[in-house]
């Protein structure tokens, strides 16, 4: 396949990036079966995360969020349990 120059969306790039990280397939024979050169994939794999996401995306903040509400919860749960055996105790 011809290489191909010019503008690539943020789907294609996603998509290449996934299939490079998913793929047994070394990224130069990669890069060649998507028609591109190896030296363009290589910095589309450090800008998207493995899922095919910009660092800075909503959802990947939003999911890092939620991961340290539920740190924190498990966190409080973990207290409260300590305290509910404390004056179970103290009752006795």
């Amino acid at each position: 396949m011809a290489i191909m120059r010019g503008y690539y969306d943020e789907e294609f790039k996603r998509k290449a990036v996934k299939m490079s990280r998913d793929s047994s397939m070394n990224i130069s024979a990669l890069a060649r079966e998507l028609g591109i050169y190896p030296s363009m994939l290589h910095p589309w794999r450090d800008h998207f995360t493995p899922e095919g996401r910009k660092p800075g995306d909503p959802m990947t903040e939003k999911c890092k969020a939620l991961e340290r509400r539920g740190q924190e919860l498990e966190v409080e749960q973990g207290m409260l349990k300590k305290a509910v055996a404390y004056f179970a105790k103290l009752q006795k």
